[in-house]
């Protein structure tokens, strides 16, 4: 029984929480078709009128298209690269006997637990002997390079259920 309240308190809890969130972002879908004007003199009111010029305007003015396609290429390079080295390296650690293999796995999967704010400073550094900051290719780097442990794991996992 006093599980059972202890359930109900919580779905109540995140229940009121959720409806805060959609609240938040339903205000500001709604703000987003409003006027500058509109936003500042009834920023709780339904907009008048409603227009697609501040997505215009963000879009053209504030050269958003070139930002979504640099996210595009970055997140899809990343995970390309990041799916085919650690495909790669999972299927040769759970096919393979060779010394060693035990270890380097334990230390791949043990790299999970560095946090990635420690790895800032020689990250850049590293980057910067390169000659990849403020790079496409230096970002995607550091991105394959972070979740390639989490990947990596996954995909061992996999690995381990197919039949040799």
């Amino acid at each position: 029984m006093k599980k059972k309240r202890r359930n109900i308190f919580s779905y109540m809890i995140l229940s009121v929480w959720s409806l805060i969130i959609i609240g938040i972002l339903g205000w500001v879908l709604m703000s987003s078709f409003k006027t500058n004007l509109e936003i500042y003199q009834t920023p709780w009111a339904m907009p008048a009128k409603a227009t697609l010029e501040n997505y215009h305007s963000a879009w053209s003015t504030m050269k958003m298209s070139s930002y979504f396609m640099n996210s595009v290429v970055i997140v899809f390079a990343s995970i390309l690269g990041c799916t085919v080295i650690s495909a790669l390296t999972s299927f040769a650690l759970t096919r393979y006997e060779f010394k060693g293999r035990k270890a380097l796995l334990n230390l791949l999967i043990f790299s999970m637990s560095v946090p990635s704010q420690l790895l800032l400073i020689p990250l850049y550094d590293q980057l910067l002997n390169l000659g990849l900051v403020n790079t496409r290719t230096g970002l995607i780097l550091i991105y394959i390079a972070l979740y390639f442990p989490f990947s990596l794991f996954v995909l061992t996992g996999f690995f381990r259920t197919l039949p040799k």
